[in-house]
């Protein structure tokens, strides 16, 4: 690890410090602001030099809150993965707060004063954060501090590696070395490199097809030149990362488990959909009024449509849409099939297809008419992050691992959908999708449901 990552995280201990003495202190003058007080009197007195030391030590729990909930680990990791770690933190630490207060009633008891230090300690944190981010990446576009890394592979993943984000400085990575694969000619080349007294931080490896042994010589290289090694899963086409073993009778027995979503993560996903789904329908009734006045005064048919969609364990089920094509869509849809402008797959897709209404356009582009999938959800065939479902005709081409996307619910919004990229192949979309069936976590489903209203308005120009 560069010394320069070990200096900007230590950096956010005292940054997140300030920012959390900083919200607790705007909440007092807040509360004593005079418009405050004329609304409602301050029926303490509590001086702001009493209150201040106490903030003091009130921050330094904090930050031990912060450390606990893996604020501080010495990895780069994106803003948005920060943001629910941040809010879960800071709600801890003001749970802790009012137990305190509650068993020592002479401090002082201004509710107030708790809740907006604990919303301002949530921007000020996340404020701090992004400022501390922005002033890394100029310093890795200035050239300093950067991981000089070897890529080894030729084949599509490298491709899409080298022109991602992780490409360019802003990743804070320089790639210095590319090799096509791990032969003796790679081997030669890249230890000519090394020998020059050259720095090589790390080697990622992207080739699904190198052998056994060859595997074995690059990581016996990257051994000896202290260099770290890392490798691109093949998704596709390898196992699942969760593995358990058993003793039975004395014998280990090696379990792959296809998604970490079983148990207890199961029954917390659930309800967490549950409860999301009954609010988001409470609050977007009013909309499909004007949703439905639309959709029939611009063609003729119904509000909603129904289609049919695959599931969990191949369980067919209706799910819902606003309608957004003319009656009897479905039934063209043979007269186009040669106009599918996505031979990647067995997913249909056409950019100008002559079955959608000029309603149904503006309903696609904002993504208003996934809306009454939330029914779905409520009813238990889908949640709200997880693949996407697709039609019977469509899963029956999936190759054989793709039917492992099958495992869980599908979702209306999923990882696929928020990874940054409008042009995924079916192959690159299942990959992804699958990465998220084998890691998934709540707190991955909070970033991923965060992060999709941007990636909407970035993607589609809104």
């Amino acid at each position: 690890m560069r010394r320069s990552d070990i200096i900007f995280t230590a950096a956010l201990v005292p940054v997140d410090y300030i920012a959390v003495v900083g919200a607790a202190s705007a909440a007092y003058f807040l509360r004593y602001a005079e418009f405050f007080q004329r609304v409602r009197p301050v029926v303490f007195n509590l001086p702001f030099r009493q209150y201040f030391p106490l903030v003091l030590v009130i921050a330094a729990v904090w930050i031990v809150i912060f450390a606990f909930s893996g604020l501080y680990a010495m990895r780069e990791r994106k803003l948005s993965n920060d943001i629910a770690r941040v809010a879960l933190s800071c709600s801890t630490g003001t749970l802790a707060v009012v137990l305190v207060f509650f068993f020592s009633r002479e401090l002082f008891s201004s509710r107030f004063m708790i809740l907006a230090s604990w919303g301002l300690a949530v921007m000020f944190v996340l404020v701090g954060r992004f400022l501390m981010r922005m002033c890394k990446r100029a310093y890795w576009k200035r050239g300093k501090g950067l991981h000089e890394v070897a890529v080894v592979g030729g084949d599509a993943t490298a491709r899409a590696l080298l022109s991602s984000r992780f490409g360019s400085l802003s990743s804070g990575h320089r790639i210095v070395q590319q090799l096509p694969r791990w032969d003796e000619a790679g081997e030669r080349a890249l230890r000519a490199y090394v020998d020059t007294g050259r720095d090589l931080d790390e080697l990622v490896l992207t080739d699904p097809n190198i052998s056994r042994e060859r595997m074995k010589s690059l990581v016996d290289f990257c051994t000896a030149h202290q260099v770290g090694f890392k490798y691109t899963a093949e998704l596709l086409g390898g196992q699942s990362s969760n593995i358990g073993v058993d003793l039975i009778g004395g014998i280990p027995i090696v379990e792959v488990r296809a998604t970490r979503l079983d148990g207890w993560g199961k029954v917390l996903k659930r309800l967490f959909d549950m409860c999301v789904a009954s609010v988001g329908l409470l609050l977007l009734a009013p909309i499909t009024v004007v949703v439905g006045a639309a959709i029939v005064l611009d063609s003729r048919g119904s509000v909603f449509v129904g289609l049919e969609r695959i599931g969990t364990r191949r369980r067919r089920f209706i799910l819902y849409k606003y309608r957004s094509m003319v009656a009897g869509a479905h039934e063209m849809k043979g007269e186009l099939v040669a106009q599918n402008e996505r031979n990647d797959g067995p997913l249909f897709k056409m950019k100008d297809d002559p079955r959608i209404t000029r309603v149904g356009r503006f309903l696609r582009r904002s993504s208003i008419d996934e809306f009454p999938q939330l029914w779905n959800v409520l009813k238990g065939d889908m949640s709200l992050v997880g693949p996407r479902p697709h039609e019977p005709q469509e899963v029956s081409r999936y190759e054989t691992l793709q039917k492992r996307l099958l495992t869980i619910r599908p979702g209306i919004t999923g990882m696929a959908q928020v990874s940054g990229r409008t042009d995924l192949t079916f192959a690159e979309e299942s990959r992804i999708d699958m990465l998220y069936v084998e890691q998934w976590s709540l707190l991955l489903d909070v970033i991923i449901m965060l992060k999709t209203p941007f990636i909407l308005i970035k993607d589609r120009g809104m």
